[in-house]
């Protein structure tokens, strides 16, 4: 199962197997509330204020996807028919998705986030639907790989201080991420045998090999381990 929360609510992805049937039934994926609020907003019932931005790429992203279901639609017996299931629901979670992306552009750029943050945002959504940038766009995957990559170039030099300033630190759990913390995980193992400069050859040998004299094994600090990753 999966999950990703929207401002609508929580779009629940829900493998089903079918026990009755001697092969292994397709997946089915149920995202009702995806599902719920794109037919809302393709039957007129709803609608999002205009982009701030129409003329950003994520705009054209949500604005083509809501026309190519506004036509799968237009040629559907009705929204509850089998054609409607057939090409519009499989489709309705990347369309919310792409308004949310959407949204959350126009607010960062309306808020001013600063530009590295803001094109690497631009492009890691452009990339979760790049057939569709490339089929009507007219861009190249090259193009859109250049892009990522000069956004990224442009982000990593400021890459400590975003991090200080998003207050990142209290949520980052892993211990290979600095020094201090790789110390005090390294602390918390339970050792066994010798803890000196030679510690573990011994034990490693006599588990491998029976006998400790039969091989030598160079063991590495935990520090050097660490700085080769």
């Amino acid at each position: 199962m999966r999950g990703i929360a929207i401002a609508e609510g929580d779009v629940l992805g829900i493998s089903i197997r079918g026990s009755f049937c001697i092969s292994q039934l397709a997946v089915l994926i149920l995202c009702h509330r995806a599902i719920g609020l794109t037919s809302e907003l393709l039957l007129g019932r709803y609608a999002f204020e205009p982009p701030r931005y129409p003329d950003s790429l994520l705009a054209k992203h949500e604005k083509g996807l809501f026309s190519e279901l506004r036509a799968a639609l237009a040629i559907a017996p009705s929204h509850r028919s089998s054609a409607y299931d057939r090409e519009i629901l499989p489709r309705s979670l990347s369309f919310i998705q792409a308004i949310g992306h959407r949204l959350s552009y126009d607010a960062a750029r309306a808020a001013a986030v600063d530009s590295p943050l803001l094109d690497l945002f631009e492009v890691a959504s452009i990339l979760q639907d790049e057939a569709w940038y490339v089929e009507c766009l007219g861009m190249t995957r090259s193009e859109l790989r250049e892009r990522e990559a000069c956004a990224l170039d442009a982000v990593f030099p400021y890459l400590e201080e975003y991090l200080a300033r998003m207050d990142i630190a209290p949520y980052v759990v892993a211990p290979i991420s600095s020094d201090e913390k790789w110390k005090l995980f390294i602390d918390t193992l339970q050792t066994f045998g010798e803890t000196s400069g030679e510690w573990g050859a011994g034990i490693v040998g006599t588990l491998l090999y029976g006998d400790e004299s039969s091989m030598q094994v160079q063991m590495m600090p935990h520090w050097s381990v660490r700085s080769m990753l």
